[in-house]
């Protein structure tokens, strides 16, 4: 949704809007559904060129166990629960 509204918010920021109230006016609109978080990332991240700063990616905890990037769900059953 973002993209398809590009230039209508590039033209608000250089007309020296603020992300917050775009996003108010875009959203009483109904322009756009989602979360002020999520339309400040996208704005940052496609318009402003800015990079998704590290803590708003999601990562797994340092020392963690398994975190090799990927779910373990144990992949060998129980075969007494299964009964």
């Amino acid at each position: 949704m973002v993209l398809a509204l590009r230039t209508d918010i590039q033209g608000a920021l250089d007309d020296g809007w603020s992300v917050l109230a775009i996003y108010e006016t875009l959203n009483e609109e109904g322009a756009v559904v989602f979360s002020y978080q999520s339309f400040r990332l996208y704005v940052n991240r496609l318009l402003l060129g800015k990079a998704v700063p590290q803590s708003a990616k999601r990562t797994a905890k340092k020392g963690a166990k398994g975190t090799t990037g990927q779910l373990d769900f144990g992949s060998a059953p129980n075969k007494g629960a299964l009964l």
